[in-house]
Parts: C-alpha cells; sequence; structure tokens
C-alpha cells in the first residue's frame, strides 16, 4: 500500500463526472489496484474511488493518472 499526503484537485471522468478543488488530502494506493481519495473533513469514506484492478501512471511534472480496466 502506498499512502501519500499533498495538495491536490482531482478531475474523475467516467460514467459521471467530478472535480475535486486543490485541497490537502490523503491518497491510498492499494496493492490490489484500487486508489481512494480522502479529506480530513470526514472519517472513513473516501471522496473518489476508483475499484480494482487500476493501473497508475505517472506523468510530466506531478500529475497522475488511474485507469480502470474498462478504459
Amino acid at each position: 500500500m502506498r499512502l501519500v499526503i499533498a495538495r491536490c484537485s482531482v478531475d474523475y471522468a467516467g460514467r459521471l463526472t467530478a472535480h475535486l478543488p486543490s485541497a490537502p488530502r490523503l491518497i491510498l494506493v492499494k496493492a490490489d489496484g484500487s486508489v481512494s481519495i480522502h479529506a480530513d473533513d470526514r472519517a472513513y469514506k473516501p471522496l473518489n474511488w476508483m475499484s480494482p484492478p487500476c493501473t497508475l501512471k505517472e506523468g510530466d511534472g506531478d500529475v497522475w493518472t488511474v485507469v480502470n480496466k474498462a478504459g
């Protein structure tokens, strides 16, 4: 499991579209390929998540792209 605490924004495109503005967040990247984004003001429920299996790609600069099996 990789735990990352960072100031980041999140843009999600899939069945729905979501945007989380820049704020301090906890990002959990689990060994099963799932990814979840958490905030300080919520206890255990993530703000956004992607179920496994997912692929994480680190792009130029500080950009991460997470893609699920459906693309």
